[in-house]
């Protein structure tokens, strides 16, 4: 997840209260000013969640530095250990806490055994309690050779187990649902999206798309796995006169990455017609998507209700060109277009428009900020 964000509501706060019993406390790694994809995820989420009275934050990374830069927030360093985070817990009187999961964010080699036993324990603790975790990430299984091998078994083990206690379960894709979908209680499981972190910074009736024009945003690695895929199509879209501009945006940190990249777009098309852009704000971002007709994703079945770019392309209305031969027929994926379409006919320049208009109702409808706020808050309510 990526975007420039800035905290644009003010919380009143009682800086003297230490009792939370009507409060939500937020759990999370970080947040803004550090450059971290669920911190500017969390930052917008607690803007259109507008908690009244306002949550106690507690970070594990941060938490002065993001005090400074947003004085209107609560925000106070998670304790290191399971007994500090315990016994914080019992000081606040907490009885509604919402994490957000991520395993290295509260331990370097993504394994927080303490951090996992720690809410398990306050949550078997606290019967009148409401405990929401939305799992960004969980257990991943390295060969059996590999150092963290047993370290992500202990792992598996502990989520598991406070799978078993959370009143409500969120997971980002299917694929998470599935693997933990024998240890929760029935009805507590639910797998949401996540939002754009880049919104549109002006009406959709008011995009000015130019034909032909694409944009490909996203780290370096997706970057390179869409061009690759893309690449026996894009010299053949431009022949067609079908791709007169693609605008690469995004990160551009590791020089042999950089190198790779620009050799690719080199081999793939003329000279002039793509422009690789490198970061660019929120702002320059939303702009080159609202004037561009398609976005370029490779690999649309695989986790997009996980990424924050094709949410992106959606809330701004861009079709969506994918080379995934995509067999799945409802919505959004039923709106993606393969290139041999555009190649042989078969999706004109309205349908192409159409599509993005769809895809941006299903967002609105599904996906937005509004959506998932509204989400959490039910999730999050004792009544």
């Amino acid at each position: 997840m990526s975007g420039n964000v800035n905290s644009s509501r003010h919380f009143s706060l009682n800086m003297h209260a230490n009792d939370c019993s009507d409060r939500v406390v937020f759990i999370l790694p970080q947040l803004p000013p550090a450059h971290c994809g669920l911190g500017d995820y969390s930052m917008i989420l607690l803007n259109h969640m507008r908690l009244d009275p306002p949550p106690r934050i507690l970070v594990m990374h941060g938490a002065s530095k993001t005090n400074a830069a947003h004085p209107d927030l609560d925000v106070e360093p998670l304790p290191g250990s399971s007994a500090g985070l315990l016994e914080r817990l019992q000081e606040l009187k907490a009885k509604r806490v919402f994490v957000q999961y991520v395993a290295q964010g509260f331990q370097s080699r993504g394994c927080p055994l303490w951090f996992l036993a720690a809410l398990c324990k306050w949550r078997v603790g606290t019967p009148d309690a409401r405990l929401v975790i939305m799992f960004q990430e969980l257990w991943f299984e390295p060969a059996w050779w590999k150092p963290d091998w047993l370290l992500q078994k202990f792992h598996r083990h502990a989520l598991r187990k406070l799978v078993g206690v959370v009143d409500r379960i969120f997971v980002s894709t299917e694929s998470f649902a599935e693997m933990i979908q024998g240890s929760a209680a029935p009805g507590r499981l639910q797998v949401l999206m996540n939002p754009a972190t880049i919104t549109p910074r002006a009406p959709l009736m008011e995009a000015c798309r130019e034909e032909g024009h694409m944009v490909l945003f996203g780290l370096q690695g997706s970057r390179l796995l869409a061009l690759n895929e893309m690449a026996p199509w894009l010299g053949r879209l431009h022949s067609a006169g079908l791709l007169a501009k693609l605008w690469i945006l995004g990160s551009r940190k590791h020089a042999a990455m950089n190198e790779r990249e620009d050799c690719l777009v080199r081999s793939l098309l003329p000279p002039g017609v793509a422009e690789v852009l490198g970061s660019q704000t929120a702002e320059q971002i939303s702009q080159r998507f609202l004037k561009a007709e398609m976005g370029i994703f490779a690999k649309i079945s695989h986790g997009y209700t996980k990424s924050t770019i094709f949410m992106a392309y959606a809330s701004h209305g861009l079709s969506i060109l994918s080379p995934e031969n995509i067999s799945k027929t409802c919505a959004p994926l039923s709106y993606a277009i393969h290139p041999l379409d555009l190649l042989e006919g078969k999706i004109t320049s309205d349908q192409i428009e159409n599509r993005g208009q769809k895809l941006a109702q299903w967002y609105e409808n599904n996906a937005s900020w509004g959506r998932v706020a509204d989400t959490y808050r039910e999730a999050l309510s004792t009544s």
